[in-house]
């Protein structure tokens, strides 16, 4: 002879089940909402979209993040966590208003800078450059949601390298 459980008590059990999955699920979202990298006592006077890496490609050193208040620039420095950890330089501030009134305006900065090669990421179009002021160094720039991005590296990184780095960033403030 086997033992059936009680309708009500397999009933009940679902329920249970139910409830501490849902608590669960509304705690992680909570956490991940508030448990931004930018520290609490600027992410205020911030008015424009954040990217910043979530990926195991790059390691953040969160003692580096600033921001200019006047000047609207966030910056942070980390590594490349793959190859030589190329170290890299992170800019980011409003989309200034010549680049959306400006024909053109966008495509003569990039110039400028020496763009050299262009790739899709989950975020937008990245240009890769090599200005003049950084000897030759790499540089990427993206425009997207309202933010201008550079990420200047202190080394050459592959273009596959790039597209890590920028697949892997996320908007921590909105």
């Amino acid at each position: 002879m086997s033992i059936r459980p009680k309708p009500k008590l397999v009933v009940l059990a679902v329920i249970v089940a139910v409830v501490l999955l849902g608590l669960a699920s509304g705690a992680y979202f909570l956490w991940q909402k508030y448990s931004s990298p930018i520290p609490a006592s600027i992410r205020p006077e911030i008015t424009f979209p954040i990217f910043y890496p979530s990926n195991a490609s790059v390691k953040v050193n969160r003692s580096t993040i600033e921001y200019d208040k006047s000047g609207q620039v966030l910056s942070f420095s980390g590594n490349t966590l793959t190859g030589s950890h190329t170290k890299l330089i992170f800019s980011e501030e409003p989309t200034p208003d010549p680049f959306n009134d400006i024909t053109g305006y966008y495509s003569a900065l990039l110039n400028d800078m020496n763009e050299y090669d262009d790739f899709s990421t989950i975020n937008g179009t990245v240009y890769l450059t090599t200005p003049k002021n950084l000897n030759g160094n790499q540089s990427a720039v993206m425009n997207t949601e309202g933010n201008l991005m550079f990420i200047r590296a202190d080394g050459d990184l592959a273009t596959n390298t790039w597209e890590t780095i920028f697949n892997g960033l996320n908007i921590v403030v909105k």
